[in-house]
């Protein structure tokens, strides 16, 4: 990402690398098995696992994610930062924080400018369906 590469371009990098993907790595250690998957390539949602992990920068964080059973919290992600209990430095670093910053600021700025791109497009359909109705327009599909 921080190379300017998309995700597609990551995702066919790392396809053109032969690096192995978590799922053939399970089937190949033995704690995934079945054939429910062709373990083909990677997939976008792995990519953006790894890039959005603060464990690379050597941080342990706890409660990413939520689930309680028995008082009927199904699994989910915590999206509030300041919700995850953070424990830094304990472990050595894969990647610097700098370059892992920069990365969820590219991501980030990307997401931004996707949500204003679909609030655009909505407000451009709620006019024309408003021009629509006040004109009386009618939609007939022939078969």
């Amino acid at each position: 990402k921080i190379e300017g590469c998309s995700m597609p371009m990551i995702l066919d990098e790392l396809d053109r690398l032969g690096a192995p993907n978590t799922e053939l790595r399970k089937r190949q250690n033995g704690t995934r098995t079945g054939d429910g998957c062709s373990c083909k390539g990677w997939h976008k949602s792995t990519v953006y696992g790894i890039l959005t992990n603060p464990h690379y920068v050597g941080d342990t964080v706890l409660g990413r994610s939520m689930v309680a059973i028995y008082k009927g919290i199904k699994s989910h992600n915590v999206k509030d930062k300041d919700e995850w209990i953070v424990f830094p430095n304990t472990h050595e670093a894969i990647i610097s924080r700098e370059d892992f910053q920069k990365v969820q600021d590219i991501m980030n700025a990307a997401s931004v400018a996707r949500q204003t791109k679909m609030q655009k497009s909505e407000e451009i359909r709620a006019t024309l369906e408003e021009s629509r109705q006040a004109q009386g327009w009618r939609l007939v599909c022939f078969l």
